[in-house]
């Protein structure tokens, strides 16, 4: 893209955003000040020279958002995929800008500044139990919030705990499905200075994915249930000390996924008659009475496994923030803890036929201390600065064992036969055009485990300063410093297994030898901001930030000899270019927001498997992104409010270096990022009598065609375009009590929300599919 490209597509972001305009997303009241910290500071947002999407409290109630995959749908520029499980990690995607490869995130999720995505993206699948706000904050933040935020920050600010008077909140649901669910909140007054903070929730649903091999009912049922307690002290007026601790139990059967083709009845015999001879079908006769289509959407929300399935995660996190009031000026020390573990079985074949299982377990510990001293922004010249220090341990292994029925006949074409039996084995026995080695039940076919450590410290300050009564400058920087080690064992364990009419071994134990190794890097990140204050409440504003992302080891075995390779991921770079408004008119009732950007992305750390060998690709890449954001909130008369907004995006990747790769090519569009969003909500609130109001509210949203991986033709998946409606309406008393039934999903949109592929799937790429229609009622009492 040449720079007239890009300064001709910025402009027309700005033409659009002063035309359409936009805004944060929601506030307690329309003639409020909007309030964030994504500075790490309470300013008002058209302050502000970042895009950010603001959701509070009374949003987040009215609409049930309870996790981050709620909000996928809601924020334009917003994007991300699950494997299907609930509470499971999130690749966030802002911008367009994901995680491809490497070992780290490129988006943090930080809980009253606690970054809990620091290790992995196992705690963003977190329920939000008592959120006051969430903040947005789209493009790089490098300098404010460190490393690992190239594409962006998801700021959680939790309800603090008041000494007014004791009060609760508990809610409760009913719905199809099986749906069940209770959320509960109480504020705790226990001193004249401090006060206590408990909520927690239960819900549970049967799921909507019919399994049509083992029972012939849903199977992915969900149970979840979880707890959070924070404690706020106030010893003085200058002292200010506030502890959390949560704990939660995500728990799921078979995940919400369904395999995106290959036929069923007489045909998928036909399929297995000629690659499977002897073996027992491939579909039971309970498929072969009910035949599916063959692929998705029209196949449904139908699964075929033969193996009980479970998917169970537990996280806990503790935060204590601490702050001193000099006066002018304010030391502020946030510090946290937060260690998840998973444990999982699966089909690994996604099939009635029982040929491999998997299963696996992980455990992460993250903990970070970050000490800042700042002024309190009374001054021309306002500052922070301080420095943060962070430590990670991350353990997982993998399985997959040979079912009972298993031959791996599928697995080993002729051409790859010299690769494991050597060269002119005997091959006698061996039926065309493939290869047929019986393998004992339970016998270990494949086993990965791996450990990692990191270690980081960073120094960082920003300065901004008001020039005049309409001009303001922000300059700021990062120093960081970041060490990883790792180490692997692969293993390959199938005993006793001769080809035919030979003794040679399939593969011996131990095949693939252990490795390990550590890299360190460093790395400077700044940014540099301007705003001007056209008119009151009309404020234009341009950017260019940059944000980091460590570099790392991909520990890889290269050929099935035994050789192995370090393979180092150098650190990822991000620049940004971003102009933007932020507008209000008619005391806040109308606020509009809107930002054009360019995105540069260097030295992407891109880690492919080979379609054919099986063998990790990993290099490093270039891509850009440019596009526009609009947001709005309207509130034209009372009782009525309209908000949402719309995003463009067009990415490609430029350049990739590394090593060849058949998937991997310059010019792709970047996973998982539409190239058009949008949402609307239409909430209108009326008064039925004296004490009593009722409410409507509608929201639609829209997000365009996506692809699942960086790669081209059929190892590529493109998950179609969708619209959904949700629906909600009731009746609140006096803000004691509230009714409502809802519907979400209204039209049943048979859609995808991700995608991947696995190497023993008979049933070609695994869909994560979304929730059909689901209503039910909602039964809220404040007391």
């Amino acid at each position: 893209m040449t720079s007239k490209g890009i300064l001709s597509s910025l402009a027309c972001g700005a033409s659009c955003a002063a035309i359409l305009c936009g805004a944060a997303y929601a506030q307690d009241d329309a003639t409020d000040t909007i309030v964030v910290t994504a500075q790490k500071r309470e300013q008002a947002l058209e302050d502000v020279p970042v895009s950010v999407a603001v959701i509070d409290n009374e949003f987040i109630d009215r609409q049930d958002i309870r996790d981050l995959t709620d909000y996928l749908d809601l924020v334009p520029g917003l994007s991300g995929e699950t494997n299907g499980a609930s509470g499971d990690g999130i690749n966030v995607r802002i911008r367009g800008i994901g995680n491809l490869g490497g070992n780290t995130n490129t988006f943090g999720v930080y809980i009253d500044g606690f970054d809990t995505t620091g290790a992995s993206t196992a705690l963003a699948g977190s329920r939000l139990v008592d959120p006051e706000r969430v903040e947005v904050l789209r493009g790089p933040q490098g300098t404010a919030f460190g490393r690992n935020v190239v594409a962006g920050a998801i700021s959680i600010t939790s309800l603090t705990p008041t000494t007014d008077e004791f009060s609760g909140r508990i809610a409760f649901d009913r719905g199809n499905n099986g749906v069940l669910g209770v959320q509960s909140r109480m504020n705790i007054p226990l001193t004249d200075t401090t006060a206590m903070l408990v909520s927690g929730f239960y819900d549970r649903t049967d799921g909507w994915v019919d399994n049509l091999t083992t029972t012939g009912s849903q199977e992915d049922e969900q149970e979840n249930y979880g707890f959070r307690v924070s404690v706020q002290s106030d010893p003085n007026e200058a002292l200010s000390i506030k502890a959390s601790a949560s704990y939660e139990r995500l728990s799921q059967q078979m995940q919400s996924q369904v395999p995106d083709g290959m036929p069923g009845g007489t045909v998928g015999l036909f399929v297995n008659s000629v690659i499977n001879p002897g073996l027992n079908p491939l579909f039971t006769a309970e498929d072969i009475a009910t035949p599916l289509p063959a692929f998705f959407p029209e196949q449904g929300e139908f699964n075929e496994t033969d193996t009980p399935e479970f998917n169970v995660r537990e996280n806990m996190i503790g935060t204590l923030n601490v702050s001193y009031d000099f006066g002018d000026n304010s030391l502020i020390w946030v510090s946290g803890v937060s260690y998840s573990e998973q444990v999982n079985e699966g089909d690994g074949d996604f099939s009635s036929l029982n040929n491999v299982l998997t299963e696996g377990a992980s455990e992460t510990t993250f903990a970070s201390t970050e000490l800042r001293f700042q002024n309190n922004g009374d001054d021309r010249l306002d500052y922070v600065g301080g420095v943060f220090i962070s430590y990670s341990n991350s353990n997982s292994v993998s399985r997959s064992f040979a079912g009972d029925t298993i031959q791996l006949t599928t697995l080993i074409p002729d051409f790859l036969i010299p690769l494991v039996a050597g060269p002119d084995p005997d091959l006698s026995m061996v039926p065309s055009p493939y290869f047929t080695v019986p393998t004992p039940s339970g016998g270990i076919l494949a086993q990965n485990s791996n450990e990692s450590d990191t270690f980081g410290y960073a120094i960082f300050a920003d300065v901004d300063f008001e020039i005049n009564d309409w001009w303001n400058v922000l300059v700021g920087g990062r120093y960081n410093y970041d060490e990883e080690s790792q180490s692997v064992a692969n293993l390959i364990d199938i005993q006793d297994i001769n080809f035919p009419g030979t003794a040679i071994p399939f593969a011996p134990s131990n095949a693939f030898p252990d490795a390990s190794g550590e890299v360190d890097f460093d790395q400077f990140t700044w940014r540099a901001s301007t705003v001007f204050n056209v008119a009151n409440g009309f404020n234009v504003y341009g950017t260019v930030s940059t944000g980091y992302r460590p570099g790392g080891l991909q520990l890889t075995n290269v050929d099935l000899s035994g050789a192995t390779e370090q393979l180092s991921f150098a650190p990822e770079e991000i620049t940004n270019y971003e102009i933007g408004i932020k507008t209000n008119f008619f005391d806040n009732k109308l606020v509009l927001n809107a930002a054009g950007f360019y995105l540069d992305w260097t030295d992407i750390q891109i880690s492919i498997a080979d379609p054919v060998t099986g063998v990790p690709f990993a290099g490093n890449g270039e891509a850009e992104a440019f596009g526009f954001e609009l947001d709005l909130i309207a509130n034209p008369f009372d009782g009525f409010t309209l908000q949402g907004g719309m995003s463009f995006l067009d990415s490609e990747l430029t350049a990739l270096e590394g090593g060849a790769n058949a998937q991997a090519q310059v010019g792709l569009t970047l996973p998982y990022a539409p190239r058009w969003q949008g949402t609307l909500t239409a909430d209108y609130v009326f008064g039925l009598t004296s004490s009593i109001d009722a409410f409507v509210r509608a929201t639609g949203v829209y997000t365009g065609d996506r692809q699942d991986v960086l790669a081209a033709g059929s190892a590529a998946f493109v998950l179609e375009d969708y619209y959904r409606l949700d629906v909600r309406a009731g009746f609140i008393k006096e803000a004691d009590w509230r009714v409502e039934g809802f519907v979400t999903n209204a039209t049943n949109e048979l859609y995808a929300t991700g995608a991947f592929t696995n190497g023993f799937s008979v049933r070609g790429q695994i869909l994560r599919v979304a929730p059909p229609r689901q209503y039910g009622i909602r039964l809220v009492k404040e007391f």
